[in-house]
């Protein structure tokens, strides 16, 4: 039930980390009390778009959903008070309340480095993206290299490591039922295999939105 709520709070419109800590202070933890009946009494601060999914019990029906699709799919949640939510990304003060990771990957790897880029990869950028990631291989054969799955240099980042034999984590801007590009599912699915991942703060069917990207980013 703990999980459920977790994810029913991710749920809530317009519900960031500090909003939710602030919550979480107010019912000491106890994630339950959020969603019984007259909770607006407790916590007359509520928005009346959150006070509506609650009383409707639409935010417990998708948590439930949710979770029934990560435990079919093998999909691992991290909340952010979870002793195994990443330290590096815990620090940082957006950090998302709650992600979601499918593949075995390291989140708090020792060396990690993220690449981004343009789209539109010339050779130029190309050759440089490829020899930046071979000559890390060499130097440093168990760093992570992170990027975005996208056309263009995410892409290139993640198939060379994946030559390399480096694990590769790839942060998407959507819900991981249905990856984006459709192009680029066959190396999303060698990275997961590979000692990789793929990481979304985004539950399935969460379309990939501009403005998702700018929140992944």
């Amino acid at each position: 039930m703990k999980t459920l709520y977790r994810v029913a709070l991710s749920m809530l419109p317009n519900m960031s980390l500090k909003k939710a800590q602030a919550l979480l202070a107010i019912i000491n933890g106890d994630l339950s009390l959020l969603f019984q009946a007259g909770i607006e009494k407790e916590i007359p601060q509520l928005s009346e778009a959150i006070l509506n999914e609650l009383k409707s019990g639409q935010a417990l029906r998708r948590a439930e959903e949710e979770l029934n699709f990560v435990e079919r799919n093998g999909i691992r949640i991290f909340f952010w008070d979870d002793e195994d939510y990443p330290a590096r990304l815990k620090a940082c003060v957006d950090a998302p309340l709650l992600f979601y990771v499918k593949g075995d990957v390291n989140l708090d790897a020792w060396k990690t480095l993220a690449v981004v880029g343009t789209r539109k990869m010339t050779i130029e950028g190309k050759c440089q993206t490829e020899k930046l990631i071979d000559d890390l291989a060499a130097n440093f054969p168990d760093i992570l290299i992170v990027s975005g799955l996208a056309y263009g240099v995410d892409i290139c980042a993640h198939r060379r490591a994946l030559q390399n034999g480096l694990p590769t984590l790839a942060v998407v801007a959507h819900g991981l039922n249905n990856l984006y590009p459709s192009s680029h599912r066959g190396t999303a699915k060698e990275m997961i295999a590979s000692g990789g991942g793929i990481l979304s703060e985004f539950p399935k069917g969460t379309e990939a939105f501009k403005q998702h990207f700018v929140q992944r980013n």
